[in-house]
């Protein structure tokens, strides 16, 4: 879970470093940029602590995670992708 919530804030970070550019560049200003980064903190930062510190069902989110290629097959051990391998099948049903 700690690899998937990372690597989920890591691409949310880069987005929000994007701001940053805009206002090294004189694109935005001190206040617009202030503005993403409470946004950034509200909204995409809650989000994922929210769902990377809420307990149980850590088997679908895993599997989700997998599916969704946050997580790779070679992140996890053979025995648990084994385990997990029902939860997968479920959540790429059509």
């Amino acid at each position: 879970m700690e690899t998937a919530y990372e690597r989920s804030l890591d691409k949310e970070l880069h987005n929000l470093d994007t701001h940053f550019t805009s206002w090294k560049a004189g694109q935005i200003n001190a206040f617009e940029l202030t503005d993403l980064i409470h946004n950034f903190h509200q909204g995409p930062a809650r989000k994922l602590f929210n769902t990377f510190t809420t307990r149980g069902m850590n088997e679908i989110m895993v599997a989700g995670f997998m599916t969704q290629g946050i997580i790779n097959e070679s992140d996890v051990s053979s025995e648990l992708l084994d385990f997990l391998a029902p939860y997968i099948e479920f959540i790429n049903r059509d």
